[in-house]
């Protein structure tokens, strides 16, 4: 089964971009309704869906570094998706109106609320971008004792397996075998051998 880069990086493309409009409207709705307000609580309350954006992408990321099964390919992957992240959001920041941008990108924004208006949307939320970059860094320590190398990964059995083939012909949007987690010292509850590999060693 051949590893379609292109597809990944589309992929967590869309999913930095749609958890940041969800939590930037999130809270550019609750500003609107009077809940957020006062400054301070504007301020924590972006602040809040940084927190939650950037945990919800670790997560995400961490489950990328497992599925791709390559420590190159995993930066090349989230690097560049984060970087047309930014790229789009920061266009859209310096080119749209203010009150337009907002309800897609003001989680971008929380540090101009805490220095008090002293920095401009477009600094801000480059700030924001960094520390998104610095978290794509970050996400997989702790898991590096778990990769394999693509000559390594060869050897698996997944290469011979007839339930992750099938599973992967049924859903083209997925990348990698749903049970991929399971695989535990080359051996996997899941796996039935393919026909054309029975006798092959």
């Amino acid at each position: 089964m051949k590893f379609n880069t292109r597809k990944v990086i589309l992929l967590r493309f869309s999913q930095l971009l749609k958890s940041c409009v969800i939590l930037s409207a999130i809270c550019t709705g609750l500003n609107l309704s009077g809940v957020l307000h006062i400054h301070y609580m504007l301020a924590f309350g972006l602040l809040f869906g940084t927190g939650m954006f950037i945990f919800f992408n670790v997560l995400m990321m961490r489950e990328c570094f497992i599925e791709v099964r390559h420590k190159r390919r995993y930066f090349r992957i989230n690097i560049t998706a984060y970087l047309l992240f930014a790229v789009l959001s920061l266009t859209v920041i310096a080119v749209c109106p203010t009150e337009w941008s907002v309800w897609f990108f003001s989680i971008t924004n929380f540090m101009r609320y805490f220095t008090d208006y002293e920095l401009t949307y477009l600094s801000a939320a480059m700030i924001f971008h960094g520390i998104g970059l610095l978290s794509v860094i970050l996400a997989p320590l702790g898991m590096y004792e778990n990769t394999h190398s693509s000559r390594f990964w060869k050897k698996k059995i997944c290469t011979s397996c007839k339930t992750g083939k099938e599973l992967l012909e049924l859903d083209n949007r997925s990348f990698a075998c749903p049970y991929i987690r399971c695989l535990k010292n080359n051996k996997c509850s899941f796996y039935e051998q393919l026909e054309s590999s029975r006798g092959i060693k």
